[in-house]
Parts: C-alpha cells; sequence; structure tokens
C-alpha cells in the first residue's frame, strides 16, 4: 500500500487520540509552549455541545 499523502488531515475518533498526537507533535517542535485559552459565544444549545468534549476550553 502507498504512504498516505502528508496534505490529508488525519482523523481520530476521541479527543484523547488528537490530545496524543498533539502531545508528540508538540514535543517533536522542540519549542516553548504558548497556552491559548478559548473564549466562545452563541446560543446556549451549541455552547453546551462545545463544553461537552467537541472543543478543548485551552489549547
Amino acid at each position: 500500500m502507498d504512504e498516505p499523502d502528508p496534505s490529508n488531515v488525519p482523523l481520530f475518533p476521541t479527543i484523547a487520540d488528537v490530545n496524543e498526537v498533539n502531545k508528540l507533535t508538540m514535543e517533536d517542535l522542540n519549542e516553548e509552549i504558548c497556552v491559548c485559552k478559548a473564549q466562545d459565544s452563541g446560543e446556549v444549545q451549541w455552547m453546551k455541545q462545545l463544553q461537552s468534549g467537541i472543543a478543548n476550553g485551552q489549547l
């Protein structure tokens, strides 16, 4: 089988999987870490979805 195209965005079934890949990628960068906190706004139903784990509050 051919190697996957590196421009393809990988998809993962859980946030835990994404966090693990992100952690490993950040470690490989070998740079100072900068943490940014998200500030979300909008309708209550959509905010509840974001807070349920669809999007991290901190990047």
